[in-house]
């Protein structure tokens, strides 16, 4: 084809008259509805209830876990939240792993243990993370909030956990800590 067809092929055209084995594409005068015999006012309105953001009767009628311990996490998740450092390698990312780890805990997630990209790929397979960080700001994120909060501890240079299931406990050693930080603040 010279340039100047080019300019004046109309592809939409040319795709309609191709020979098809059946009718896959709707023409420009049909819509995906009317080749499929769905009555489009039902199409539109069709859909899920979880898709619409109302809750299905399945997890209506589910008991939630009763949780007497969730003022005091709430409260520590707030305040670790605030403390964390701005401008210093890996700030970006601890807000980014706090609000995932405090995720974690709603869902009740089991304790994630192990090397830094572990952790992280633990989180992020469970939908907590958008993206994986690096390694220095990985590192560096792990390190800020080992230093804030009892939740995330280092277990040896290389080796990460995550305390999900200790902030239900009420008698577990993070508890006690994170209401022993919370009595030196109020004084």
């Amino acid at each position: 084809m010279a340039p100047a067809e080019l300019a004046s092929f109309d592809a939409g055209r040319w795709l309609e008259d191709m020979p098809t084995m059946g009718r896959v594409m709707p023409s420009r005068r049909e819509s995906v509805a009317d080749v499929a015999g769905i009555d489009a006012g039902a199409a539109v309105t069709a859909r899920p209830a979880a898709a619409s953001g109302r809750r299905t009767s399945r997890s209506a009628d589910r008991p939630r876990p009763e949780r007497p311990l969730d003022d005091l996490v709430g409260r520590h998740f707030a305040h670790v939240a605030a403390q964390i450092p701005a401008g210093v390698l890996g700030a970006a990312t601890a807000q980014e792993l706090w609000a995932a780890i405090e995720k974690g805990y709603r869902r009740d997630l089991a304790a994630v243990s192990g090397a830094r990209t572990e952790v992280f790929t633990r989180l992020f397979a469970a939908g907590l993370l958008w993206i994986m960080p690096g390694e220095h700001t990985g590192r560096a994120a792990l390190q800020i909030l080992t230093g804030l909060s009892p939740v995330v501890r280092k277990i040896h240079h290389r080796r990460w956990s995550l305390m999900f299931p200790e902030l239900r406990d009420a008698k577990s050693e993070v508890i006690r800590a994170i209401r022993e930080r919370e009595a030196g603040a109020a004084r």
